[in-house]
């Protein structure tokens, strides 16, 4: 089972009811680290669900090491600023680059995906569609808040 660093912030609740859609991706979260012994901070494989009130991560087999809980991300609607495609090969800025785990990531992710900007910072998807996903999410979210 792979643990995950987690920043110690208090943790949205949980959305209740079904998600409005379901996305398979890869996930690197703004507050996430690399582990002892990790050089970078891998993507985590799991869902993105996009409720009324939330953006929800859940990753497929990973833990917060803090918690040793399953690792689950709850992004109230009301933090998201934005969303932006991310092509192959895309990068942050080098500012961020330097000391940002997803600036470091950006550059290795496979498929194409998307960025959602928040007032904690940017989450880096991976996963295929993410023009379109970008969209979507900026149209349910954006401005939310």
């Amino acid at each position: 089972m792979r643990e995950v660093e987690t920043a110690a912030t208090a943790a949205a609740p949980e959305p209740l009811g079904e998600p409005l859609e379901s996305w398979e991706v890869a996930a690197v979260g703004p507050e996430w680290t690399p582990v002892v012994g990790e050089m970078e901070l891998e993507p985590v494989p799991g869902r993105l669900e996009l409720y009324a009130d939330a953006l929800v991560f859940r990753a497929d087999d990973a833990v917060d090491r803090r918690t040793r809980e399953p690792l689950v991300s709850v992004v109230p609607a009301g933090t998201v600023t934005g969303a932006t495609p991310l092509a192959p090969g895309s990068k942050l800025s080098s500012a961020q680059r330097g000391g940002s785990p997803v600036g470091r990531l950006l550059g290795r992710l496979a498929p194409p995906g998307f960025v959602v900007s928040t007032s904690v910072g940017p989450w880096a998807f991976a996963c295929s569609r993410g023009e379109r996903r970008a969209r979507e999410v900026s149209r349910r979210y954006a401005g939310a808040g």
